[in-house]
């Protein structure tokens, strides 16, 4: 049967989804793609899966490809049947759980320089993506204004 395969970096945002598959104990391999930002190989060894060249992306025995590591991990919990690490559907926690989730991710994002897609983007702020830290100068007042 064919495994499942992550593509990452050690240390990116892959992390989070390597150490969920092996907590569950799914058979994948993780292919280390190498930094997106610096290598142009890079960014097309996983463009040619993910036509936006983000991590993780993950290829399920079927061929699918999945990315966005939030839906990557809702689905491998689904998969698993075990609400150890995300709660199952239907149990009254994972509401909270979500909720928390998507604001970690956001700031994570907006402090590596990543607007979070729920934010709007003015012309100005649109402007800054592809320029590093000043994505997450531009996105940081907004964070501040909502108090989160």
């Amino acid at each position: 049967m064919p495994r499942m395969k992550l593509l990452g970096e050690p240390g990116w945002g892959s992390a989070i989804v390597d150490a969920q598959l092996a907590w569950y104990g799914f058979d994948y391999d993780f292919e280390a793609v190498g930094d997106l930002f610096a290598s142009a190989e890079a960014r097309e060894k996983v463009g040619a899966l993910n036509p936006l060249a983000q991590i993780p992306t993950l290829v399920l025995p079927s061929g699918e490809v999945m990315t966005e590591s939030a839906a990557i991990t809702l689905y491998l919990a689904d998969l698993a049947g075990d609400g150890t690490l995300v709660p199952a559907p239907g149990d009254p926690a994972r509401a909270k759980f979500l909720r928390r989730d998507r604001a970690v991710r956001a700031r994570r994002a907006a402090a590596r320089g990543d607007v979070a897609p729920e934010l709007p983007l003015s012309p100005k702020r649109a402007s800054t993506i592809g320029g590093g830290g000043r994505r997450a100068r531009s996105a940081a007042p907004i964070f501040r204004r909502r108090g989160t």
